[in-house]
Order: structure tokens, then sequence, then C-alpha cells
């Protein structure tokens, strides 16, 4: 209904098969276009407005790095258009055939220091978790700047998505890469104006199964992350039996929907 509403044209195939994905892409597509418009008759918020449409643009180099370490997901990829002020071409720097060329490719970009000399630091999970302090902290700084009530909604609504950002950095990196809690601060996305503290973090860490890791999951994240569990997979969650694949569904989604709530936030609600 949502995307009937939004898009009149908008077909949904029997049994509703790839809705959600469909629906997701045609909402994103339109969402760069708004951008566009939008960067070219503001001048005042053209930085952050550039900056915003990127997040698209690192989406594409995540997928990218992904491509070029596993190969076999290259023929899956679609990338967002956002020129032009894309900072590259993404099926050029796809022809890369490492992260050494990779690096190069992007030497003269805005991404020139995300792949490292040392290859120890150009795990894909380092180089996404790279990507996404970048991002924030560039988009934070751009609306640091601004004032009146723009300026305290944009910080809210990246408070909020970064909150849950940090959360899926914090689940992944003890549960995959047995990550100490001293070690977590470089990982962390923090700025001066989002009050993080790393302590609620830490039940995480000191738990050692996965199941012990979920449930020491903050409170206040844990109940989004239970009513977005039921909605998806139509149940209640048992974190004896849930997996963090599932759990990151869920806050994948949740991120989404802060990020889609916020641009067309007449429509959509969480």
């Amino acid at each position: 209904e949502v995307a009937i509403h939004i898009f009149p044209d908008f077909l949904i195939s029997k049994g509703g098969i790839n809705v959600h994905t469909d629906f997701e892409v045609k909402l994103y597509s339109k969402a760069i276009e708004d951008f566009k418009k939008l960067i070219r008759f503001s001048r005042t918020l053209k930085p952050l407005l550039v900056s915003l449409i990127r997040k698209f643009e690192i989406s594409n180099l995540k997928k990218i790095v992904k491509g070029i370490i596993y190969p076999r997901y290259k023929e899956q990829m679609r990338f967002h258009d956002i020129s032009p002020y894309s900072s590259f071409i993404p099926s050029e720097a796809l022809k890369c055939s490492n992260l050494e060329e990779l690096s190069d490719f992007l030497s003269k970009t805005r991404y020139k220091n995300i792949i490292k000399k040392d290859k120890n630091e150009n795990k894909a999970f380092l180089i996404e978790n790279r990507l996404d302090i970048f991002h924030y902290k560039e988009l934070l700084n751009f609306s640091s700047r601004l004032f009146g009530k723009s300026k305290g909604v944009l910080i809210n609504f990246f408070k909020e998505e970064i909150s849950f950002t940090n959360l899926l950095w914090a689940l992944r990196l003890k549960r995959y890469y047995n990550l100490k809690f001293d070690e977590l601060e470089k990982y962390i996305i923090t700025h001066d104006k989002l009050n993080i503290s790393l302590k609620e973090f830490e039940p995480i860490f000191d738990a050692q199964y996965e199941d012990e890791i979920l449930m020491a999951i903050p409170k206040k994240s844990k109940r989004k992350i239970e009513k977005v569990y039921a909605q998806h997979f139509n149940k209640q969650i048992d974190y004896e039996k849930t997996s963090l694949i599932e759990i990151e569904i869920c806050i994948n989604k949740i991120r989404k929907d802060i990020y889609l709530k916020y641009l067309y936030g007449k429509y959509l609600s969480i």
C-alpha cells in the first residue's frame, strides 16, 4: 500500500515476491533524484546534501570491495547512479583485479586513504568499517555547522542511525573476530555531538557464546530489534535459537527505516 501510494505505477507481482526489495530500489532511486534537485537549488546546504547522496556511493564502494575480494559476486552487482556527484565510475572500479589496483584507482578521490598500504589493514570488514566512520563523521561535521531547527533534526537522525551502526559493529567484532573490549574504540563512530558511551557495549564483550552475546545487547536497542524481528520473521525472538545473522537483518532493516523515515516521514513510520 505504501509503495502504491508513493508510486502509483508500481506493480506488485503475485504473491508479493521481491516487493520490498523492488520498492526499496525504486524509493532509493527517487531519493537520489530528489537530492540532485535539492543540490541544484541550495547553496547553503549543498556540502551536506552532496555528502548525504554519497551514502549511496559508499554503498557502491562496499560492493566493489566485496566483488574484488570475492569475484563470484561481481555478476550480481547493481550500483546506485549519483552522477554528476560521484567520485568515480563504479563499473570502472570493479575492473580492478585486486585491492592494490583499487587503491591506485581511488588515489585522486576522497577515498584515497580507505585502502591502506598495509595489506593486513585491507580485510573487507576493516575497509567497510573505515567507510562508515568516514561517512558519518563527515555528515556530523557538516550538520554541526547548521543553525536552528534543521541542525537539531539532522543531529537526532544521525544519532539514531549511528547508534545501531555502532551496535552492529560491536556484535560483528565480538562474534566474528573475537575482538577485545579495550580495542573497540577505534572501530566505533564517535563525535563530540554524539555522547557515545562504550560502556554499554562491554557486556557484549564479556559474553562467550552467541546467545549470551545477543542477550547482552543494550535494552533500549533490544526492544526495537525484538519488535522488528517479530514483524520480519513472524515469531517472537528466542535468543537461545536466534543467530547473529538474523539480528543483523533486523538491525539493517532498522537502519534503512530510520533513513527512509527521515526522507519520506509522511509516508513511513517505524
